[in-house]
């Protein structure tokens, strides 16, 4: 993601010289920019690299200014388990989590005030608390749960662009897939092979985990985008 950012940078600088490079930063970041990894901690060292990278182009003529949050933009889950369909019922109606959800993700990227931040916090925790009280719970609602990002050691059981950034799909996907084999899936991970046998069209025959990896970034690469 940084490297993307800094490539960015430099296009942006060709169309537009002189442009102050520490607010193209964050509108970048704010804007065009997300990640996803089944690490936190890889999770962790990327916005700490995106902190740093914004830090290096603060002016030097005035106070540095707080840091944008991004919590929402950089997340810790599982990129190949994907949301089911419905709605997700609250206390007061569905689809109010997803919908608050999104509304708290734009607002806490620019909060700089720390009551404000944990207003948000809360807010969000009470939402989550809200559907744990409705005694019969659906598959996309308990994955949903699973998604804190203000716990930076968890990791979301789903990755759904739409719900957790906003996004149906991106211009731009890069990955970097892991590789295992077949036989050790068999082995190590046979439930999670069966769900990707049924969830995904390519995994026919004697295939590996990457193969799903790529078909499902070309389910979320926009028309006309690049898939790398």
């Amino acid at each position: 993601p940084i490297g993307m950012l800094n490539e960015l940078i430099r296009l942006h600088q060709r169309l537009e010289p002189g442009a102050d490079h520490y607010d193209l930063k964050i509108s970048y970041l704010r804007d065009a920019i997300f990640g996803v990894d089944i690490e936190p901690m890889a999770i962790e060292i990327c916005r700490l690299r995106a902190w740093l990278s914004i830090l290096v182009d603060s002016p030097s003529d005035h106070e540095i200014a707080p840091l944008p949050n991004l919590d929402f933009k950089f997340i810790a889950a599982d990129s190949l388990t994907k949301l089911p369909e419905g709605n997700t019922r609250t206390l007061f109606g569905d689809n109010e989590l997803e919908d608050s959800l999104g509304e708290i993700r734009v607002q806490y990227f620019d909060a700089k005030d720390a009551k404000k931040k944990e207003k948000l916090k809360s807010l969000y925790e009470k939402k989550i608390s809200e559907t744990l009280e409705i005694s019969t719970t659906t598959a996309r609602e308990a994955l949903i749960r699973t998604f804190n990002p203000f716990e930076t050691a968890l990791c979301a059981s789903f990755f759904d662009p739409l719900v957790l950034f906003g996004r149906t799909n991106f211009d731009i996907v890069l990955g970097n897939p892991p590789y295992v084999d077949s036989e050790m899936m068999t082995v190590k991970y046979p439930e999670f092979r069966n769900y990707l046998k049924k969830e995904y069209e390519s995994t026919t025959g004697n295939w590996d985990l990457f193969i799903p990896f790529i078909e499902r970034g070309i389910e979320l690469t926009a028309p006309n985008g690049s898939l790398s």
